[in-house]
């Protein structure tokens, strides 16, 4: 969902602050690095005009999410891709 919601209203803090130090945080969002997901966004744009891909407002990268999550006190640990375009992205919080 981090997609679909302002920037500023993801508070990466606040999940860093109620997980356990050592605790494991996964989030998935499309990558809009890879071609395989902008492809993907403009077919289905093209089927569905009134589907779910206008509602991305944040266009995140695997470069910007891991960035984010770092900087938020966690170490990412690990990283995949369902598809070829939507990341995930498992961190762990430094304890």
């Amino acid at each position: 969902m981090i997609e679909h919601v302002a920037s500023s209203d993801v508070d990466w803090s606040e999940f860093a602050r109620v997980l356990a130090p050592g605790g494991v945080f996964v989030v998935g969002t499309p990558d809009y690095a890879t071609l395989t997901w902008r492809v993907l966004e403009w077919a289905y744009l093209r089927v569905h005009p009134r589907g779910y891909s206008t509602g991305h407002i944040n266009r995140y990268t695997a470069e910007r999410l891991c960035r984010e999550l770092v900087c938020a006190g966690f170490e990412v640990t690990g990283r995949a891709y369902v598809g070829g375009g939507e990341l995930i992205v498992r961190a762990t919080k430094r304890g």
